[in-house]
């Protein structure tokens, strides 16, 4: 089973400053499953490939959030400026961003849609991660066709 969702829009930036800090972030996320889940892991992720990431751009990818302009010659070099969700489920995203959230410029957001509907953001404000209902809204004003 499983909750189907989809990127919508993103405006992202990760500063490269923040690379190292943001890694061990999301490394920090394993003792998570053996303190607080007691072993459970994460859904859609395997443990042992963000905690083995030896950059950023892999242990997101690990979370299945890439960077499609990552330079495979030099994977590790500049800011990650996008990042599009590569699944089909909703896991346990939101850990992931409450992790890198500190490391992620204020403004930024990912913006999603679930299967039935639903929309929703992840906010980063500089220090944390904040996810924000969305709905669709029309102008009173009408367009004569």
């Amino acid at each position: 089973m499983g909750y189907y969702m989809t990127m919508h829009d993103m405006k992202m930036n990760i500063p490269k400053a923040n690379h190292d800090r943001c890694l061990k972030a999301i490394k920090a996320l394993a003792d998570y499953v053996w303190s607080v889940r007691g072993g459970h892991p994460f859904s859609w992720v395997r443990t042992s490939e963000f905690v083995d990431a030896t950059t950023l751009r892999e242990a997101l990818a690990a979370w299945r959030w890439v960077d499609p302009n990552q330079d495979l010659a030099n994977p590790d070099e500049g800011d990650i400026k996008e990042l599009y969700f590569a699944g089909e489920k909703l896991g346990d995203d939101a850990q992931l961003m409450g992790a890198i959230a500190p490391y992620v410029e204020p403004g930024s957001y990912i913006e999603m849609h679930g299967e039935d509907g639903d929309r929703w953001r992840w906010y980063f404000d500089g220090e944390s991660c904040v996810q924000q209902q969305g709905r669709t809204v029309y102008d009173d004003e009408a367009i004569l066709l």
